[in-house]
């Protein structure tokens, strides 16, 4: 992470701040998607995943039908060390959230301030991510909330915007964000870009902005990391680029370069939410579906025996055996009609054999040298 640590300001009068970022446009705007009222969120952790980092801030805004806004601002004593990576970020130490009461506390009484109503965050994921992992910490279910997303909204609506960023959205959209990286003015941020984009008018922004709702996160699967995935884990949190083999997709049982970003929760599993290097995309990569990973050209096999493994692995043992079958019956063909003799036949199975063998080599080496160079183009271009 990269950037200068905020100044942790003390706020006089935030209710009012808000205010004033949300005119009465937004508002109205607001209503008529949401006429119970809606729930922005925002939080500040000691890393990107959800699964393995912790709060240290959490705040919300929350505008009801009688157009009143309330506000929710707690630092948070996450238990654990905060890296100086995150605190370059927010500028939130260890000192500053010793005294401050812990997710035990703090996350319970955004729950009951939530009140049921739809949350609203920008890349939604992390920051439900990391309340509903901390909830899990503590034994408690997900909360049944509607979750959208500002990023996903933003996107559709500001197509011409040079990144979604919620900096530069707010730059473009002459937007107040008076501390970036603070969970308050950030959530205000959020719900305010959130507000212009339903304004545009487009047609499903809404519906695109919608990700899940909190009660389709079920069971343990979503927090699940298995111990095959340690390893993986490990090279998140370093932020190096890494290479995995998904079981899924164009690109199924190939390598493909990607930059870690995080190891989320989601309704299907848990899953590696990262850049693809090579169509230059974010996706989330579940990591039940990740069959092998490496750093740089050492593999590094996912050893287990998850269903997948076994589905993929079977699958190519079963194409081979079809291939060596149909020759097999070819040359017992002729043989039973007097074409060949089973001298020749064999000789013919031996070689056709051989052959598809050699051109199976080739095109694995030839492909695995055209994927190293994608890698290395992609590496100078990112810089890394």
């Amino acid at each position: 992470m990269q950037g200068h640590p905020t100044v942790l300001l003390k706020r006089s009068s935030p209710v009012k701040e808000a205010g004033n970022i949300l005119g009465l446009k937004e508002k109205e705007e607001l209503h008529r998607h949401f006429p119970q009222g809606i729930v922005a969120l925002d939080v500040e952790t000691t890393g990107l995943s959800p699964l393995t980092d912790f709060i240290v801030e959490c705040a919300a805004v929350k505008i009801l039908p009688d157009s009143s806004l309330h506000i929710f601002n707690c630092t948070v004593n996450p238990g654990h060390p905060i890296p100086r990576s995150s605190t370059a970020i927010h500028g939130i130490t260890d000192a500053f959230v010793q005294k401050a009461q812990g997710p035990e506390v703090v996350l319970p009484k955004f729950i009951d301030f939530a009140g049921g109503l739809p949350l609203v965050a920008h890349n939604a994921v992390f920051d439900f991510g990391h309340l509903i992992s901390g909830l899990h910490r503590l034994g408690l279910p997900p909360p049944p909330l509607s979750i959208y997303c500002s990023l996903r909204a933003a996107r559709t609506a500001f197509e011409d915007m040079p990144d979604n960023k919620l900096s530069t959205l707010a730059h473009k959209l002459k937007i107040p964000l008076i501390s970036h990286h603070r969970a308050l003015d950030d959530a205000l941020c959020s719900l305010a870009i959130f507000a212009r984009a339903l304004m545009e008018k487009k047609e499903k922004i809404s519906e695109k902005a919608y990700l899940f709702n909190g009660k389709d996160i079920q069971g343990e699967e979503p927090f699940s990391m298995p111990p095959s995935i340690v390893p993986l884990a490990e090279r998140v949190a370093g932020g190096k680029d890494i290479e995995i083999v998904y079981s899924k997709g164009k690109r199924k049982g190939q390598f493909r370069p990607v930059r870690p970003v995080g190891i989320l929760p989601l309704p299907e599993g848990s899953a590696l939410y990262a850049l693809c290097l090579l169509d230059n995309k974010h996706k989330n990569f579940l990591l039940r579906k990740i069959v092998d990973f490496r750093d740089g050209e050492k593999l590094i096999p996912v050893v287990g025996s998850s269903k997948e493994n076994i589905f993929y692995y079977g699958q190519k043992a079963l194409i081979i055996l079809a291939h060596l079958g149909l020759l097999f019956w070819i040359g017992f063909v002729l043989m039973e009609s007097g074409a060949m003799s089973l001298g020749p036949v064999l000789g013919h199975f031996a070689g056709l054999s051989l052959y598809g063998g050699g051109l199976i080599w080739f095109t694995a080496k030839w492909d695995r040298h055209n994927h190293l160079e994608k890698i290395r183009k992609k590496r100078k271009t990112h810089g890394g």
